[in-house]
């Protein structure tokens, strides 16, 4: 499904740094999932107390691949609150809130040189990029604009609201066309067996949100190839793994059907199959 998903493909072909910046955040996330199972295995042994050489240097390695995740894109830095709380769930008790400073720490010495760099060049840690943050009339048209009134509490929030409102409503599309991303909104109501399995669920659904949050802040940008491929589009780097729950409760529904052929099945199968790369192939 993800191999001909016309979602992913459209962001392939169009040029954004979106499929690098999916890479390193499902690499990060990757990362803090290898150090749950570690930590505490699913299939029922005894947890370990203690971290080892491998477990920290997972850790390491996530808030690194999270550093090149806001040096891609600024935007990503939303996505950080999410994966700090998942670290330090599956830390728990095992001083959890020291590992998580530890892992803000090295985001921000990841991030750091470059942030230092653009304020010695123009006096500003994140240089016209900041601009985004702004709710200015006509201001890719002014030479000198007026940020008098830029950062009051009442434009600030009618922006935020509108924003929000227009991702919200089209919250589902932006993540992207395939069939099995409403299987995944109503199979979160489903309780899974696997602890860390859940936990997982429950990062992708933070980083969903603080998504929607930091897109609401910035607006839509100018770096985009058509209404629906856009550069400032954080939902669909969460694609993949909102296919694979997808897909996992379309099975937990499929097998509640008492199948008197296996065709019938395997029809089933290809039918939901079919569903989800439809758009690619009518493309």
């Amino acid at each position: 499904i993800l191999l001909f998903s016309d979602t992913l493909w459209s962001y392939g072909i169009s040029g954004l740094p979106t499929t690098f910046l999916q890479l390193l955040l499902l690499a990060a996330m990757f990362c803090l999932f290898l150090l749950e199972q570690r930590l505490n295995p699913p299939d029922g042994k005894t947890p370990r107390a203690a971290l080892n050489s491998g477990d920290i240097g997972l850790i390491v390695a996530s808030a690194v691949l999270m550093g090149l995740c806001f040096l891609t894109r600024y935007l990503t830095l939303f996505l950080i609150v999410p994966m700090v709380l998942y670290l330090r769930q599956s830390l728990r008790g095992r001083k959890g809130s020291v590992w998580a400073g530890i892992y803000l720490a090295i985001f921000l010495g990841v991030i750091t040189p470059w942030l230092m760099r653009n304020f010695a060049l123009s006096h500003t840690l994140l240089g016209i990029a900041r601009y985004q943050f702004f709710e200015t009339d006509g201001f890719d048209r002014t030479y000198k604009v007026d940020m008098q009134n830029a950062w009051t509490v009442r434009s600030t929030i009618a922006h935020f609201a509108t924003n929000l409102r227009s991702y919200w409503v089209e919250g589902f599309r932006s993540i992207g066309t395939d069939i099995c991303v409403f299987f995944f909104a109503v199979g979160v109501m489903y309780s899974l067996r696997r602890s860390d399995v859940t936990r997982l669920r429950r990062v992708v659904l933070g980083c969903l949100g603080m998504a929607l949050v930091g897109m609401a802040f910035v607006g839509m940008p100018v770096e985009s190839v058509n209404p629906s491929v856009n550069g400032c589009n954080l939902l669909v780097l969460l694609l993949p793994l909102v296919a694979i729950y997808g897909c996992a409760f379309f099975y937990l529904l499929l097998d509640r059907i008492a199948f008197q052929m296996k065709l019938t099945r395997a029809l089933a199968i290809g039918a939901f199959a079919l569903l989800n790369v439809a758009p690619m192939i009518f493309v």
